[in-house]
């Protein structure tokens, strides 16, 4: 039976992780808080360096030829490198000074709601931020994004989420396109957002571009022996 005739909608496939990585991905891609958004991919751009360089890093012991075992100088310029990186994320991290709030909601008279989360510390730098990016981000939904999960959340929400993902290690399946928009890696070799994109990466490729006009001129010196043989 042809697709646009059935009656029962064909179930939109799920990727292993997606579902999880959602939130953040619609966040940064649809934040106007443009300084939130920069601290938050600072912050996973800096985990990703130090995961990467301590993959690379030697174990701290080495083996002789002779079989012995030897502990490897303490300072080294892969050690450091791993301190530089650490200090560094350390540093980002420190931006977010909260604290745990309860707050109870609902008509009075009647048993309150109880809703508990993390807030600002008062004067600190981050809630003088967050209050001009509330303030920004007001209204400010188109109602195409307005329904999408994620959308609504604040910085705190893209923190919380990003390291969740960086605990699950679902952070490196979210990865950017060439027209700077995030998304969900389905699979392994996957480059780009959408087919948009790869045919627009395939057309500006200065690869791509020789192969296209090597192919094209043999295409015409193939038609031009053609012509000639036919003329004979």
């Amino acid at each position: 039976m042809a697709k646009h005739l059935r009656r029962i909608a064909e179930p939109i496939r799920q990727y292993q992780g997606e579902k999880e990585a959602e939130w953040l991905v619609n966040w940064l891609n649809i934040t106007i808080d443009k300084k939130g958004r920069e601290r938050i991919i600072h912050v996973v751009d800096l985990y990703l360096n130090l995961y990467w360089h301590r993959t690379r890093m030697k174990g701290n012991i080495s083996v002789a030829e002779d079989g012995t075992w030897h502990a490897q100088k303490m300072d080294t310029p892969d050690k450091r490198k791993k301190k530089e990186l650490e200090k560094a994320l350390d540093q980002a991290l420190s931006y977010y000074r909260m604290t745990p709030a309860i707050d109870l909601f609902g008509p009075t008279g009647d048993h309150p709601g109880v809703m508990t989360h993390w807030r600002p510390i008062p004067g600190s730098k981050m809630e003088r931020d967050m209050r001009r990016a509330a303030y920004a981000n007001e209204d400010s939904l188109s109602d195409e994004n307005f329904a999408k999960p994620g959308s609504h959340m604040g910085e705190i929400g893209a923190l919380k989420s990003a390291l969740e993902l960086i605990d699950s290690g679902l952070i490196f399946k979210i990865s950017r396109c060439r027209c700077g928009k995030f998304f969900f890696l389905k699979f392994v070799h996957q480059r780009f957002c959408s087919q948009k994109c790869r045919i627009a990466e395939f057309q500006s490729s200065e690869d791509n571009r020789k192969k296209r006009n090597e192919y094209a001129r043999m295409l015409y010196h193939r038609h031009k022996a053609l012509d000639e043989g036919k003329g004979k």
